[in-house]
Formats: C-alpha cells, structure tokens, sequence
C-alpha cells in the first residue's frame, strides 16, 4: 500500500514556489504564438487552459489520481498568481500612457500635422493617425476651445471639443475611438483610419470657420 502512494506521489506535478511559478509564466508568455493577435487578458486565460489541460492529462494518456488533481489546482492557483503579478503592472503601465492624450508631447500642432502627413506619405498610418488627432487636440488648445489639461483621455479631448463646436461631434468621437484603437491595441492602421481622424479635423476647422465669419450688412445703403 506505502509503495502504492509513493508511485502515485512520483508520478504527479509538484507544486512550484512563487519564484519558480513566476518563471514559468514569464517564459510561456513570452512566447511568438502569445504576442499576435489577442488582448493580455486572453494570452493569459488561453495559457492557462493549455496548462491546467496538460495537468489534467486532457490528450488522452489517462486522468490523475484524487490527490493529483488537487495538486494539480495549487499549481495552476500559482501560476494565476504569477500571472496576475506580471500582468498587473503591464495593465497599470498601459492606463497611465491611456490617461494622456498628450502625453509627453511638446509638439505645435502645425507641427504634428506635417508629421502626420509625412508619415501618411510613406504609408506609415500608425504614426499618422496618432499624430493627426493629436494635432487636433493640441489646435482645440492652442485656440482656447479646450483648457490644456494634463490627463486629458481621448474620449474627454473630443467630448470637451465637442461640446463648443457641437456640429462635428461625430467626427470627433470617431477620431477618438480610432485613436484608441491604434494606438492602445494591437490593431494595425490603415488609409481609412487616417481618413476618418483627417475628416474630423477637416470638419472641425470648417466649423470654426463657419463660426466666426462675419455677415456682411445687406440694409440700404445711406
């Protein structure tokens, strides 16, 4: 019977220390197959389902004894917990550069504007987007529409704009969602992209123009 239970005992995963399970999430995550295409959130999640099917002995080799699984669970509860700490300041790192539409950006907008259309020439749609709404923002500041506001998030440049040139308050939220899109995930730009950010700040200069045009006076003359 003893010797039963130590073949059982040598046959099943022990569990790793905190070190060691970090290190083991560290090299699987890192992985070409978990940088492409997905969130964080689902790299992890599908990580740990290739993980736990592995323990449970899920490609057909047989199942694990009672007190396998149980060690089985301490080890994927380990490796959540490595992943949490490794994904925890990824995540932290990504809503303090989301907090700032500007951030870090010293740039005029005439000067992020010709940036923007340098980079749209070569086709270079990345840089050209994120450089064209924030070409926005900063002309909306540099006119007194917006107060420049440290932390300002895309979605809040475009709302606060919006709510003094309100005729373009589509534009202007489509501008912020692609900007979003492209520059906090990992979907690629395109032409499309440039063209709607380059839409909303065509539309919003034709507002502005609109707005302070003065009529001229048609009553007889005297």
């Amino acid at each position: 019977m003893i010797l039963l239970a130590s073949q059982a005992l040598l046959s099943i995963p022990v569990e790793p220390g905190a070190d060691e399970a970090r290190r083991w999430a560290e090299q699987e995550l890192s992985k070409a197959d978990y940088r492409q295409g997905a969130s964080l959130a689902d790299r992890i999640a599908q990580w740990l389902s290739d993980v736990l099917n592995n323990l449970l002995g899920s490609d057909g080799g047989g199942g694990l004894t009672p007190l396998g699984y149980v060690l089985a669970l301490l080890v994927v509860a380990a490796l959540i917990g490595a992943a949490i700490a490794i994904a925890r300041p990824l995540l932290a790192r990504r809503r303090t550069e989301r907090a700032d539409v500007l951030a870090g950006e010293a740039r005029s907008a005439s000067e992020l504007e010709a940036a923007a259309q340098a980079a749209a020439s070569r086709a270079l749609w990345r840089e050209a987007v994120v450089d064209r709404f924030r070409a926005i923002v900063r002309s909306a500041e540099e006119r007194a529409l917006i107060d420049p506001r440290p932390g300002r998030t895309a979605d809040e440049a475009s709302a606060d704009t919006a709510a003094v040139v309100p005729a373009v308050a589509h534009e202007l939220r489509l501008a912020a969602r692609v900007f979003d899109e492209v520059r906090y995930s990992d979907r690629p730009a395109t032409e499309s992209d440039y063209a709607a950010v380059s839409q909303a700040a065509d539309a919003l200069a034709s507002a502005r123009r609109a707005a302070t045009s003065v009529p001229t006076p048609t009553g007889p003359s005297a």
